[in-house]
């Protein structure tokens, strides 16, 4: 078994892949907004990344997120068998929810081949989809509910993804500094906001590569900030507009901004690899 990741910057950079690698099975997590700059809008990243789904032999197997309705749709453009997941239903969907105060996640796995209770091993409820993904394609190829349990439970994300620390002081980081785009913003947003503290923080870089799509991408994530309760403090950029109570270009600034902190107080770090927001979670578990 091979695994291999699909990349693309336009039309046809799937397809060529696929020429090469011919793959038997194909998993589409999601559509979102991510180097739009570009790939374009929602529907012609649809597009592209549907060439996946096309390019599966009639013995083949879709995996699709029963979520995200331009996913979904890509059932129409292969010829192979379709196996869906979600949360809110699918062939391998997940029930009974539980975020804990460490962000990990407890739920009941249904599917054909059965049941299972499973904590997931990483943190973040948006990442419960992917688990079942996983899933899906483990129980597709045999393996056992134990072992698909275990490895769930023992799945491990790299550096500075939805990484959780206290520090010396008490308060909570939530490193996700490893990359940004608006979806994977307001996942993180959302996450911060459930941790068991009365304040919380969110120092905020640019999201990159969003074309014309960055104005109207950057203020809908000042938005939910502003929803959640969370005060933004903005890194390197002015996209997030008068929500951000400050706007920063240095780490020993964005240190001021966030001021005297301790056990009431937790803190997202976040955004595009350009920002290097890493260097800021370090210090705030230094201080």
């Amino acid at each position: 078994m091979t695994i291999v990741e699909m990349g693309a910057r336009g039309d046809g950079h799937i397809a060529d892949l696929c020429a090469i690698a011919q793959p038997t099975v194909a998993i589409v997590t999601s559509i979102e907004l991510a180097h739009s700059e570009f790939m374009g809008g929602l529907d012609d990243i649809a597009r592209a990344k549907g060439e996946l789904v096309e390019a599966l032999p009639t013995h083949g197997v879709a995996l699709l997120n029963a979520d995200n309705e331009r996913v979904a749709a890509m059932a129409q453009r292969t010829a192979a068998r379709t196996v869906t997941f979600g949360l809110s239903g699918g062939d391998v969907h997940a029930t009974n929810i539980v975020v804990e105060d460490d962000l990990r996640v407890r739920f009941e796995l249904h599917s054909e081949w059965g049941t299972a209770s499973i904590r997931l091993g990483v943190r973040g409820v948006h990442h419960v989809g992917n688990a079942l993904a996983a899933a899906a394609l483990a129980l597709l190829w045999d393996v056992p509910m134990d072992d698909v349990v275990d490895g769930l439970e023992q799945a491990a994300l790299s550096p500075w993804r939805m990484e959780l620390h206290v520090s010396r002081a008490g308060v909570r980081v939530l490193n996700d500094a490893y990359n940004a785009g608006p979806a994977s913003m307001e996942a993180a947003l959302r996450a911060v906001a459930q941790l068991p503290t009365a304040h919380h923080h969110a120092v905020l870089g640019p999201m990159a590569e969003l074309g014309d799509q960055s104005a109207a991408a950057h203020a809908h994530v000042a938005a939910v900030a502003s929803e959640l309760g969370v005060r933004l403090i903005a890194f390197g950029t002015d996209g997030y507009g008068s929500s951000a109570a400050q706007t920063v270009t240095t780490i020993d600034d964005a240190l001021a901004a966030l001021g005297d902190l301790g056990a009431q107080d937790s803190v997202l770090v976040k955004g595009s690899r350009i920002a290097g927001l890493e260097r800021l979670a370090a210090a705030l578990l230094t201080d």
